[in-house]
């Protein structure tokens, strides 16, 4: 068992999975402490193999200043190969240390795709924000807990996000409600009389455009959802039952969006949470929509099926 920089309480079983998972993604078994000097010596071996080849062709031609400039030119892509690979193992090796912390003591004997697992570490070698890699890291425990849980479209999406789009969409987390049936999730707009309405909360018009942009939310698609009798909704910790029939304007997340919702955490305050519900659940009262809270609070996590 490989010897990692972090505090593992967890089983043997999930331990050996997810590293049986990394091993297939990058191809050798995963031995952090090796696993840099390897990636050094693998990129320099096989520049210097290259230049091998370059200069017994041009042996003959060793004072000719083109052969001097080849030289030099071989040295720097040698330095640039071995630099990057290095840097690639890094940001691995943090991603996979982030999913380990959030791995779980049991997991499901189904094996993770082999697509998948090669489309993860792909995009995640290049991944150098802190604040990303530990969503990365996040993700891949989970798909390695309950397997098809995350598409590998998620993997993109969060690949592609920037650490501002990621702050953004925690303060959307904060008031997102999911449906306990479908599992789809959604913002719930209050009834503000402004082009505007969550501006007071933290997603201004332009926030929400740049999440639609990157593939989180359908800001341009404000529509009029049919809250049935009887639906039930989680919005933080506790569920909501919807005890009369209402349309209710709202801003859907995508797919993807929906997944990435169990990997953050909501960095709204507090008090602008509870005064969105407020004065959501308030407007809901005076349109004749009863709402009533689900004892006890519940808590969904991926892979989770109980609605």
């Amino acid at each position: 068992m490989p010897k990692l920089d972090v505090d593992i309480k967890i089983n043997d079983k999930s331990v050996t999975k997810l590293l049986d998972v990394v091993s297939k993604g990058i191809g050798v078994a995963y031995e952090p402490t090796r696993i840099r000097r390897r990636a050094r010596a693998e990129s320099a071996a096989a520049i210097e193999a290259e230049k091998n080849k370059g200069e017994i062709r041009l042996l003959k031609l060793e004072n000719d200043e083109k052969v001097k400039e080849r030289k030099a030119l071989l040295k720097r892509a040698s330095q640039r190969v071995a630099y990057t690979e290095e840097r690639r193992e890094q940001n691995i090796e943090a991603v996979v240390k982030e999913g380990l912390k959030s791995l779980p003591n049991e997991v499901s004997d189904k094996p993770v795709d082999p697509d998948w697992i090669n489309r993860f570490f792909d995009d995640c070698k290049d991944i150098s924000n802190e604040d990303i890699r530990v969503v990365l890291g996040k993700l891949l425990a989970g798909e390695v807990t309950h397997p098809n849980t995350f598409s590998r479209r998620t993997i993109g999406v969060i690949k592609e996000l920037s650490a501002r789009e990621l702050r953004t969409f925690q303060v959307a987390v904060s008031i997102a409600w999911i449906d306990s049936s479908s599992r789809k999730a959604t913002i719930f707009l209050p009834p503000i009389g402004s082009p505007d309405p969550l501006a007071g909360f933290g997603l201004a018009v332009e926030d929400l455009i740049s999440l639609d942009a990157a593939g989180l939310v359908h800001s341009t698609s404000i529509l009029d959802l049919d809250v049935r009798h009887n639906d039930v909704f989680s919005f933080g910790s506790t569920k909501y039952r919807m005890e009369t029939r209402a349309r209710m304007r709202n801003i859907p997340f995508t797919r993807e969006g929906t997944e990435l919702l169990a990997l953050v955490e909501p960095t709204m305050p507090h008090e602008v949470s509870e005064e969105y519900l407020r004065l959501l659940l308030h407007w809901s009262t005076m349109n004749g929509l009863s709402v009533s809270s689900v004892l006890p609070p519940t808590y969904y996590t991926p892979g989770d099926s109980t609605p």
